[in-house]
């Protein structure tokens, strides 16, 4: 699944801190990431993709929120100006 996105909650038994962790990363930046969260040892590129990562998340929920306020907007003008039953088919034609 390289170049695939991944999605899953990670909620292990006897979980720890981190547990519940919720990850939407690219498969092959997770396959990354690994040795730093079983080793505890991350190196400089690994921070910097971690911080790129977080940047794009960052970047996504930004457009979302935009999507989301737009859509907030729509409904607020229909509900100003009512909303009406669509017609029977009898009645349109």
């Amino acid at each position: 699944m390289v170049g695939e996105w991944y999605i899953e909650r990670i909620s292990p038994p006897a979980a720890s801190a981190e547990s519940g962790l919720i990850m939407c990363l690219p498969s092959h930046t997770i396959v990354d990431l690994l040795p730093c969260v079983s080793t505890g040892i991350v190196t400089g590129s690994m921070y910097d993709k971690i911080r790129y990562e977080r940047g794009a998340i960052q970047q996504r929920i930004t457009e979302l929120t935009a999507a989301r306020d737009k859509l907030d907007s729509v409904i607020e003008h229909v509900l100003r100006v009512g909303i009406y039953e669509e017609p029977t088919p009898q009645a349109a034609g």
